[in-house]
């Protein structure tokens, strides 16, 4: 939208394939991330302004399959067990804010700001001009 509130979201499907190992497969993953923010826009020299809050990609669903080194046997031979492992990651919520200013009409500047409730953050500046 040129401004106001706004909303996205994604649900994701992931199928792997690998040679086998210590992992024997990596199961269908299901994730999704989310972001909802305002974004004010103008048409005057101020640029635009934009306030996002959301969520990382996070996997909601998946697994893998391994074979575990559990035991020696009499012989020292190394037993192995099959597992099924879930997948597990934490919800990483970020909060992040977004300017933008055409200086002309071939060059503009963006500068964002991005921090996540873990201390990780990211700051960045662009500089975009085109050429005719």
């Amino acid at each position: 939208r040129d401004g106001g509130f706004s909303a996205q979201g994604s649900l994701m499907h992931v199928t792997t394939n690998i040679t086998p190992g210590l992992i024997t497969k990596v199961n269908n993953i299901v994730g999704g991330w989310a972001e909802t923010g305002y974004r004010y826009t103008n048409n005057d020299s101020f640029g635009d302004i934009g306030v996002y809050a959301g969520v990382k990609p996070v996997v909601l669903s998946g697994n893998v399959e391994a074979k575990i080194p559990t035991s020696v046997d009499n012989s020292g031979n190394v037993v192995y067990t099959n597992k099924k492992l879930a997948i597990q990651n934490q919800a990483t919520p970020y909060v992040r804010a977004l300017y933008t200013n055409m200086i002309d009409k071939k060059t503009m500047y963006r500068f964002s700001v991005m921090g996540t409730q873990q201390g990780q953050y990211r700051l960045m500046h662009e500089l975009r001009w085109w050429l005719d």
